[in-house]
């Protein structure tokens, strides 16, 4: 059987594709290969300049990976605009996870005026999806005359520290790390050091970079804790080895 040339190329094209997103994870996880982030960064825009490759779920996976490049500074400078407009890609893919990373920067102000009101239908949609980190069964959906589910008009600051808080509990780290930028500012709760240095100690203990980072310059300056400069390296260390670049 003679094979169309055009249909034969396209083929070929998608096996090139999915290689090179699977080798694109591989230096990205440093699996099997030398870790190398720009170089996953320069295979996962190749894909996503052909589109007609590869299935939505791989570009989702692809635009939210380059998202949390420049959300967490790794081996790229922190650019928080960006990472917003790749997780907002990935989230209209619907990724679960790009769904809550966008409702946590709309309640953090990165990379975008803090809004409550669409974090939280971010962090709906993201429960929606399957993420696991927030979970929010509470959320009511109603359904219109026609059939058509719709989300109710979301309460504002409260419902977004009811829904970060349920994440915090169940070990979300970027959940932990929010509310204790939430307890450090008094945003939409009682300003309480000890309690931010709590959930950003909880998010530390499981790698995160931020987290990490806000310890080392507690026990730098002594906010809440005795000044000690061993702790505040420690810390520092850490988060410049998880890829921070403010504590580098």
């Amino acid at each position: 059987m003679l094979i169309d040339v055009s249909e034969a190329e396209t083929t070929a094209l998608k096996s090139d594709a999915i290689i090179a997103f699977n080798l694109a994870c591989a230096y990205y996880d440093g699996n099997g290969v030398e870790r190398d982030f720009r170089q996953a960064h320069r295979m996962w825009r190749w894909i996503l300049q052909r589109p007609d490759l590869i299935d939505v779920n791989i570009i989702a996976e692809c635009q939210f990976r380059i998202a949390w490049l420049y959300h967490s500074g790794v081996d790229f400078p922190v650019d928080h605009q960006r990472a917003l407009f790749w997780f907002r890609k990935a989230a209209k893919n619907n990724s679960s996870a790009a769904n809550y990373y966008c409702g946590w920067m709309y309640v953090n102000g990165f990379g975008v005026r803090e809004n409550m009101k669409t974090s939280v239908i971010y962090f709906r949609r993201a429960a929606e999806l399957g993420y696991e980190g927030n979970l929010i069964g509470e959320a009511t959906i109603e359904r219109s005359i026609d059939g058509d589910a719709h989300c109710e008009e979301p309460e504002g600051t409260a419902d977004v520290l009811n829904v970060t808080m349920q994440a915090a509990d169940m070990g979300n780290t970027e959940a932990q790390y929010s509310l204790g930028h939430f307890y450090a500012t008094g945003e939409g709760v009682n300003q309480n050091t000890l309690a931010a240095l709590y959930w950003w100690r909880k998010a530390a203990e499981q790698g995160h970079a931020p987290a990490q980072y806000r310890l080392s310059e507690a026990y730098r300056l002594g906010i809440g804790v005795e000044p000690d400069a061993d702790q505040s390296q420690f810390w520092r260390l850490n988060a410049a080895t998880n890829g921070y670049c403010e504590s580098a």
